[in-house]
């Protein structure tokens, strides 16, 4: 196919532009033409130069570009302009060439006469199960603009979420790798000279000493062992956590971590109560809304957590009463549930039971670093504890040697 530049003037005289991929400009005219658009011109686009697009790396698909995608496609369609129009319009504007890409098969989708959540949904790799039953639900009450506009908020938030622990990580990632590079530099050069030093008094060195000298050793002489076990290490842990077993096992451990615990299982509670209240308010049942939270809370043991939830809401036992007994669910959400279920404002309770542990999340975020600071000192300590210890000892005992 050929991607081709259009002008078209719809019934009431106002001009549009775009392109389209076809096999000819017939081709294009003719779906204009079934749009309700008259065409005005159609011509090839090309380029002065270009690689063939199999030679061009696939760039990475960003959380920022499908937000930016949601985003766009809300507004046009608030704005009452058509589903097809307002993809073409939006597929114009990306930069992304894989999402671009996507995009163009679900316009050819949406063509051949399915829903756009059905073309959506012939793309796991982009779009989620929560982005495809948004839609859907937004498509059968009438309100796709609405379900956008919630999907892009949804996205923009994990998004922002995400850039505040990677702001709040930098400091105590540039400490931790200053104090390994320092490690590093002084068992590799400045211990060894301490070790000839007292090599030629034979003297009993006491435990610290032989655990440093034991380690410069290795670095000195066997630096490419250590780096090839580093990067086996990598490679093991990565294998590990890609299989189910090492998945379960990180997950369940995340949560028990000092400081990113509590707050990782904040981030997860607030996703889980956001997106069923969404879903709920979208008119999904309650059965699979939770098969949706589940498949995309992010978190294996919260995964578990749900699924036994859902058991439970086909068994009749509801929502509330399955959550309260599992730990993994605070008091204050299982009661806030039980009241939803009561009044039937559960989606509006539950969306605002994930602002209060957003709220939680951002205060947390916002004293990470005071939180990790004491941590950081203890490592720090360690390791100026152990160099002292190791180095300044015997040459305090080779200085009370010479005193007698």
């Amino acid at each position: 196919m050929v991607e081709y530049a259009y002008r078209a003037v719809d019934h009431s005289g106002q001009t549009t532009q775009g392109t389209m991929a076809a096999d000819g400009p017939d081709a294009v005219a003719q779906k204009l033409k079934q749009l309700g658009y008259v065409p005005v011109s159609i011509e090839e686009k090309k380029s002065a130069f270009a690689f063939p697009q199999e030679w061009l790396p696939i760039r990475r698909l960003r959380r920022s570009d499908l937000n930016m995608l949601t985003r766009q496609l809300a507004t046009l369609q608030r704005a009452g302009i058509s589903l097809l129009v307002s993809l073409n319009a939006v597929m114009e504007e990306l930069d992304n060439p894989h999402l671009r890409s996507v995009l163009a098969e679900v316009c050819r989708a949406i063509e051949g006469g399915k829903s756009l959540s059905e073309a959506l949904e012939q793309h796991p790799s982009v779009f989620s199960k929560l982005y495809v039953q948004m839609v859907r639900a937004g498509e059968t009450a009438g309100i796709l603009d609405q379900m956008l506009d919630r999907l892009a908020q949804l996205g923009e938030h994990e998004e922002e979420t995400e850039m505040q622990i990677r702001s709040a990580t930098q400091y105590p990632v540039i400490v931790l790798t200053t104090i390994t590079l320092v490690f590093v530099f002084l068992m590799t050069f400045v211990v060894p000279r301490f070790a000839d030093l007292f090599n030629r008094f034979h003297a009993a060195l006491p435990l610290p000493t032989r655990i440093l000298l034991s380690i410069s050793f290795v670095f000195q002489h066997y630096w490419w062992g250590v780096l090839f076990a580093a990067i086996l290490l990598m490679i093991a842990f990565r294998w590990f956590a890609s299989t189910p077993r090492g998945r379960d096992f990180l997950d369940e451990a995340t949560l028990k971590i000092p400081v990113f615990g509590p707050l990782f299982k904040k981030i997860y509670l607030s996703r889980f109560a956001q997106i069923v209240g969404l879903l709920a308010q979208g008119g999904v049942s309650i059965f699979e809304t939770l098969q949706v939270a589940a498949g995309v809370v992010g978190n294996r043991s919260m995964e578990r957590a749900i699924q036994e939830i859902a058991r439970g809401v086909t068994e009749g036992k509801g929502l509330s009463e399955p959550m309260k007994a599992n730990r993994i669910f605070p008091p204050m959400l299982v009661h806030m549930v039980k009241v939803g279920e009561e009044s039937g404002k559960m989606d509006e309770l539950l969306l605002r039971a994930s602002q209060h542990y957003d709220t939680q999340a951002a205060y947390t975020i916002k004293h990470l670093g005071t939180l990790i600071e004491p941590m950081l000192l203890a490592i720090l300590g360690g390791m100026v504890l152990l160099l002292a210890l190791g180095v300044f000892i015997p040459m305090w005992n080779m200085i009370y040697l010479f005193r007698r």
